[in-house]
């Protein structure tokens, strides 16, 4: 499935992988009631090149199968949930 994905779509998957770090990074500094601002700028530039890259990906119809494949691949390689 990974080989049908066009550029966008392959950037974005990367970028979300990113996105996730950010957030881990955040909720490590939210405990120590730090902020840091170049880190946060560079995180809200990261959300306004997601959004961007979804709106050129092309849109596809896709069947009902081929999106629980989808679906269950995100919630396995994105967040460790593993239906079974």
């Amino acid at each position: 499935m990974k080989g049908k994905q066009s550029l966008e779509e392959k950037m974005i998957r990367s970028l979300l992988k990113r996105k996730r770090e950010y957030e881990k990074y955040f909720k490590a500094k939210e405990e120590k009631n730090e902020i840091d601002n170049q880190t946060t700028n560079a995180y809200a530039g990261l959300i306004k090149t997601i959004v961007e890259l979804s709106r050129k990906a092309p849109k596809e119809a896709k069947d009902p199968a081929e999106l629980k494949r989808l679906a269950e691949e995100i919630l396995e390689n994105e967040y460790g949930i593993k239906r079974q």
